[in-house]
């Protein structure tokens, strides 16, 4: 008899999701747990086992046909027992019954073989890079409420992210050209420099140069290991690697994306 049962994420149970993610020493800020949940309602889940919360998982569609599975968080008494299976399994039923055709998520190299055992194939490799002071850096907002609409984008990335990208908008530092754009907002314990996508290389740059002059502290950005331009980007501000992972995928068929536009992610948990 299994002693695990799912149920949907609430609100009341984002400080237990979040106390996780702190054990954990990740990135992400309470207000990144309330804008998944917000944007994917019933498709974020909470782990229980004898009636003790154990674990947390997200899911995040984009255009109805891209979807992302992130921030898998078991707690540590309660690991090796099937939860983190049972949860993605979880994901990827909610994921086939909204008829998303591509599933994505990221993973280390060490999980990459279980994520195989699952189906999943990986896609590209990406590295995570840091800039580190010591310093928790203050990042003010630009105070936009809205995005300018980017038709080119659903091609560099893939599918429609329109909405996801008008919520991350209102939390970050920003910039948008007619050929790019770059945010940059305030992490847990470093700043986080993405997304970006920029469609040719002297946007990127500017964009990115603007972003960080002035700005103090901790800094993390994730981009794919095929932009090699980025990748000079990122050694040219003084980000070294600090994790390759890989992005993986499973589903009906590849939503690719073009990496080489691609100059960092909105999170390693939702693309």
């Amino acid at each position: 008899m299994s002693h695990i049962n799912i149920r949907q994420l609430t609100f009341e149970d984002l400080r237990y999701a979040d106390a996780l993610r702190q054990a954990e020493g990740w990135n992400q800020t309470h207000r990144d747990w309330e804008r998944l949940l917000t944007h994917q309602p019933e498709g974020c889940f909470l782990a229980e086992w004898n009636g003790e919360s154990a674990g947390v998982v997200t899911t995040t569609i984009h255009g109805g046909e891209l979807g992302w599975i992130g921030m898998m968080l078991v707690h540590p008494i309660f690991r090796r027992r099937g939860i983190a299976t049972a949860l993605i399994e979880r994901c990827l039923n909610y994921l086939e019954q909204q008829q998303v055709q591509c599933i994505k998520l990221d993973a280390t190299p060490a999980g990459t073989p279980v994520y195989e055992c699952l189906g999943f194939r990986t896609e590209w490799s990406w590295q995570r890079r840091a800039r580190l002071s010591d310093l928790t850096p203050e990042i003010k907002t630009s105070g936009r409420e809205t995005m300018p609409e980017y038709p080119w984008d659903h091609e560099v990335f893939g599918a429609n992210r329109d909405i996801w990208l008008a919520r991350v908008v209102r939390d970050s530092r920003v910039i948008c050209l007619e050929d790019g754009f770059a945010m940059l907002r305030q992490g847990a314990r470093a700043g986080y420099l993405g997304p970006i996508v920029a469609l040719n290389a002297e946007t990127a740059e500017h964009m990115i140069r603007q972003l960080l002059t002035g700005q103090q502290g901790d800094f993390l950005w994730d981009l794919p290991a095929q932009n090699q331009h980025g990748i000079e980007l990122a050694e040219l501000f003084g980000f070294e690697v600090v994790r390759d992972l890989n992005r993986m995928w499973t589903g009906n068929r590849l939503i690719a994306g073009i990496p080489e536009y691609q100059y960092g992610y909105s999170d390693p948990g939702t693309g």
